[in-house]
């Protein structure tokens, strides 16, 4: 499996921006991830377009061998912008893997803890 694609949307929610992120891969498998940022919104598309090409083609589902990519390539520190970029992909990498397994994503993360919550 390869990544394919990686497409950003800019919207509006009331007051709030919002930049949504869509990963495909070459087996038919598309997620959607978030970028949450206080920054400048508009920086958000050319970062993950300039990451995006950082993991064209790679297996999506080596999520941390690309997470540590992307935080060592960089030449300055991410800052906000990048880790809202960053933080969207990594949304994404796990919903691919879950997927690709069929899996929720909560049981790649360690599964369910507790059978019911007292409220």
């Amino acid at each position: 499996m390869k990544i394919t694609r990686l497409r950003s949307f800019t919207t509006r929610d009331a007051n709030r921006p919002r930049v949504l992120v869509a990963i495909d891969t070459d087996e038919g498998i598309t997620v959607w991830g978030e970028c949450y940022n206080h920054g400048p919104d508009r920086a958000l598309p050319p970062t993950l377009e300039y990451y995006f090409r950082q993991i064209e083609g790679e297996d999506p589902r080596r999520i941390e061998y690309l997470m540590l990519k992307l935080q060592q390539q960089a030449r300055f520190p991410p800052g906000a912008i990048g880790l809202a970029a960053m933080s969207a992909i990594d949304h994404c990498l796990w919903d691919i893997s879950a997927k690709a397994l069929d899996l929720p994503v909560y049981r790649l993360l360690g599964g369910e803890v507790r059978d019911r919550v007292r409220v």
